[in-house]
């Protein structure tokens, strides 16, 4: 007599996830293209040099002006001081002020009145950099973490390009004037999005007030002061936003007054840098920053068209026929104001017929634009996640993981293949649990003699 096999529930279940994960990944890049930004309705002059509006979140570059033009950043410099600190020393660790220190910033800089040989926590050095600004507490600070300020200044433009942050190059921790310091508005944006990481520097940012007691050498108390008039109400009432929770000023005669503002409403994360304004920075910022909040977030979706392309055969193989499977490299969404409908957006594409023998995976084959009426939006790269050879679909994931949308590339189709892998999954444990009723019941019958039946 032949014996029917069937599949184990272990086996079924595990070709189900099989069948789930050979969907590619969606996941956005950590440093998204930024070639193209969306045009603010009306008048939206702005005076400022330079000035960028980021999602915090995505990354993504909603509006600029020369976002990466280098400029001198002045204080707002100190975001990095702050962030290296964070990464390299403890709260409760102690930061001794040495002569140079305390003696090497101009008169009339921006100061707490420290002394030689005087000693305070990391927790209170970091209040008196973020909060007032203090130039030989960011000297000191750097001393303690760097070794010495120069040395410091070598981790901080190191640091920087880490981000991606590749436009800038710091001489000092504290941002005073020298023509080989300088950054720009994209540049300290990452700075900003990066701190974002860490709850401690949005609790301190949170302090309208701080106070720094006694030290070995002071007897009196040190009071300070939120200086960022959006932060603190106590500053100018009439500036003052709910919806903003970090942010830094800076200002001198080279610079001009520069800001990064850091602001979150229903979710939604956004960073403002202002940099070479003369007047009118908070403002500019509001103005920024209302402008990103009232617009409307959508994915980009990678057009029918461009989901798959011919590859040429390499010489070295066979001569077989290829079809590389593509799909957005991010998925970093496009932004509409609030009165635009989804219907405007058209695409076009930048892909050649077929993709050149050497075109591997990861690789990027292409770009599609994203346009709302004449209004370019964005414009994203293409890649290559996927091949179809013989009617047969492989995956690698040795690439770069597709951040767009389509079949095998979309929203549409990922979604499609969670939603009959989940259910297949469903029926397949049902199967079993019945089946195990079914065992029960049978045993039951064979102790007791009764009929019962289970669920």
């Amino acid at each position: 007599m032949v014996q029917k096999k069937s599949l184990s529930i272990p086996l079924l279940v595990l070709l189900v996830l099989s069948f789930l994960v050979s969907a590619p990944v969606v996941r956005g890049a950590e440093l998204p293209a930024r070639e193209a930004v969306p045009v603010p309705d009306g008048d939206f002059t702005m005076l400022s040099g330079a000035y960028l509006l980021m999602d915090g979140e995505t990354g993504e570059v909603i509006h600029e002006k020369n976002g990466t033009a280098r400029r001198y950043p002045a204080s707002i410099t100190k975001l990095l001081t702050t962030l290296l600190v964070l990464e390299n020393l403890e709260l409760t660790d102690e930061v001794p002020f040495s002569r140079l220190a305390v003696m090497s910033i101009p008169v009339g800089s921006s100061h707490i009145g420290m002394r030689e040989g005087e000693v305070l926590t990391v927790e209170e050095a970091l209040h008196a950099l973020l909060l007032m600004s203090a130039n030989e507490v960011a000297n000191a600070l750097a001393e303690r973490v760097g070794g010495t300020m120069e040395g410091f200044a070598e981790m901080m433009t190191q640091r920087a390009k880490e981000l991606g942050a590749v436009d800038s190059h710091f001489v000092n921790a504290n941002g005073l004037s020298d023509e080989d310091h300088y950054s720009t508005a994209y540049d300290v944006a990452l700075v900003a999005r990066e701190l974002l990481g860490h709850p401690v520097f949005l609790e301190f940012m949170g302090h309208h007030f701080y106070s720094i007691g006694p030290t070995n050498l002071e007897s009196e108390s040190r009071n300070l002061y939120q200086q960022h008039k959006l932060l603190n109400p106590q500053k100018d009432s009439s500036l003052f936003r709910e919806d903003v929770i970090a942010g830094k000023t800076g200002y001198t005669r080279m610079s001009g007054n520069t800001l990064v503002t850091v602001a979150r409403r229903e979710g939604r994360t956004l960073i403002t840098v202002v940099l070479e304004s003369t007047g009118q920075i908070y403002e500019e910022t509001c103005k920024l920053l209302d402008y990103g909040f009232s617009l409307v977030e959508t994915p980009p979706v990678l057009p029918e068209t461009a989901m798959s392309r011919p590859a040429s055969p390499s010489s070295s193989e066979r001569e077989q026929p290829r079809t590389a499977l593509l799909s957005l490299e991010t998925s970093a969404p496009l932004y509409l104001r609030a009165d635009e409908d989804l219907a405007g957006i058209r695409t076009e594409t930048d892909l050649p017929p077929v993709l050149a023998s050497t075109v591997g995976t990861g690789d990027v084959a292409g770009i599609v634009s994203y346009y709302y009426g004449d209004r370019l939006l964005a414009t994203r790269n293409v890649v290559v996640y996927g091949w179809e050879e013989d009617g047969r679909t492989a995956l690698s994931s040795g690439g770069k993981s597709p951040g767009g949308s389509s079949f095998g590339g979309s929203l549409l189709g990922l979604g499609l293949k969670l939603l009959l892998g989940g259910a297949a999954l469903f029926l397949l444990l049902f199967a079993s649990h019945v089946r195990s009723k079914r065992r029960q019941l049978y045993w039951r019958r064979r102790r007791t003699g009764r009929s019962t039946t289970y669920y």
